[in-house]
């Protein structure tokens, strides 16, 4: 189903998503409220001993022996920012997905760890681990006493702790990895933990000074199986497709340079959701559109409108850059931002009978004034839209294809390899499970 798609083409098609695109990863003003209603575990009337919140700063005071604090409301799918300062050798938990059937948090709920490092030589038993399962990807905390700013997204299964900035761990609730770890951690015995679809959000109190402070949520949707895409519209540039070229030396008709068709990042992507949703692929139109990033022009829209509202797609997946000339003056750069700007409106929702969802990514060459002008026209249009950022990726000889195997022809061999391709997906993928339902 993959053609080149003239300019003409593409504005109507691009045209109806204008106010649908939008926001960058993670967004830390949009739809988050602050977390403050609070009170003891099982006591719903009152503040466990020790406990204070005061100036928007919730404590517990060394020597407190209330157990645990927690949210009045139960969560399920969340992104939780906060920050927290330890005391000297103090120890302390933020619990998520909790009830109150068992004797504490733990016995059902994953903990975002908080601990003076230097109680522990262990791991997973450090500072932003998942506490006895995971380990955090390094040390990234701050002094003792100094505040550190912490995140935990829950989204279905999907979990990610973040430390000052840096995402630390990842992992998916439920899987044979899970489940692997879970069986060599404090709660192996555990017959409910990390079971819970929601709960609460718990604070834990060891008898060590802490402190909480700019508690903020937002509520993610569920991910039910109606709520998964049934068709995906890529338009991109030879990352996303070219047919054989015998000039290059490149014999493929997927996206360059994968070694295969089912490894580049449209095909992982689409296995990704079959089998996230039970074995049910979504329909794909794939389209190169590099004529589009050469040109910058508006071709006539008639026909292809049609085109992609018959299509109807869910979502659609922007990915172009890479053939842009460089846009060296104000003059380039203003014609490039108003020719994606106008792209973008075709694809703006309510134009047509469907209503799709759009997911704007950076040139992967690594161009930060091109990756700029679409970040900036994807947060102008406003709405359902998420910016992808994976400006990283090209920096990194490893993802590329000459990395992996012998290709002789230097454009080619500058394209994502396997390793590229499949980091790619998964940037598209994490960015996809943010986008509004």
């Amino acid at each position: 189903m993959s053609r080149l798609l003239s300019l003409s083409r593409i504005l109507l098609a691009l045209a109806a998503l204008a106010g649908s695109i939008a926001r960058a990863v993670p967004p830390a003003e949009d739809g988050f409220k602050p977390l403050t209603a609070w009170r003891g575990y099982v006591s719903p009337d009152t503040m466990p001993d020790g406990w204070k919140i005061e100036d928007g700063v919730i404590s517990l005071a060394k020597g407190g022996k209330g157990l645990f604090l927690v949210t009045k409301e139960e969560f399920g799918n969340f992104d939780l920012t906060f920050e927290w300062k330890i005391s000297e050798d103090g120890n302390s938990g933020v619990f998520y997905r909790s009830d109150e059937r068992h004797a504490s948090p733990p016995h059902t709920a994953p903990e975002y760890q908080i601990l003076d490092n230097r109680l522990t030589k262990e791991p997973r038993r450090s500072a932003g681990a998942c506490f006895s399962v995971y380990a955090p990807a390094k040390d990234a905390t701050k002094p003792v006493g100094e505040w550190n700013s912490a995140r935990i997204l829950m989204q279905s299964n999907h979990v990610e702790h973040w430390l000052n900035g840096e995402k630390i761990v990842e992992y998916e609730l439920g899987s044979a990895a899970w489940k692997q770890h879970a069986a060599k951690s404090d709660f192996a015995a555990g017959l409910d933990f990390g079971r819970l679809a929601r709960g609460r959000i718990a604070l834990q109190g060891k008898g060590d000074a802490v402190w909480f402070r700019k508690f903020m949520i937002r509520v993610l949707p569920d991910l039910p199986a109606g709520g998964w895409p049934d068709r995906i519209l890529f338009l991109g540039n030879s990352l996303t497709h070219h047919g054989p070229l015998a000039a290059i030396g490149w014999t493929n008709n997927c996206g360059m340079a994968a070694s295969a068709p089912e490894k580049d990042y449209v095909h992982l992507l689409l296995r990704r959701f079959a089998a996230a949703n039970g074995g049910r692929e979504p329909v794909a139109m794939i389209e190169n559109i590099a004529d589009f990033e050469r040109q910058h022009s508006v071709m006539d829209v008639g026909t292809t409108s049609k085109k992609f509202a018959e299509f109807k797609p869910d979502i659609v997946i922007l990915q172009i850059g890479e053939n842009v000339p460089a846009l060296a003056t104000p003059e380039a750069r203003a014609k490039f931002q108003k020719a994606v700007a106008a792209l973008l409106v075709v694809l703006k929702p309510g134009a047509w009978d469907y209503n799709p969802r759009l997911l704007v990514c950076s040139t992967f060459m690594t161009d930060k004034t091109k990756d700029e002008i679409l970040r900036q026209v994807c947060k102008d249009a406003g709405a359902a839209g998420v910016f992808v950022d994976l400006s990283t990726l090209g920096q990194d000889e490893s993802n590329r294809a000459r990395a992996e195997r012998k290709i002789d022809h230097g454009g080619v061999g500058g394209h994502p390899g396997d390793k590229g391709m499949a980091a790619i997906a998964d940037g598209i993928w994490k960015a996809w499970r943010l986008l509004p339902r």
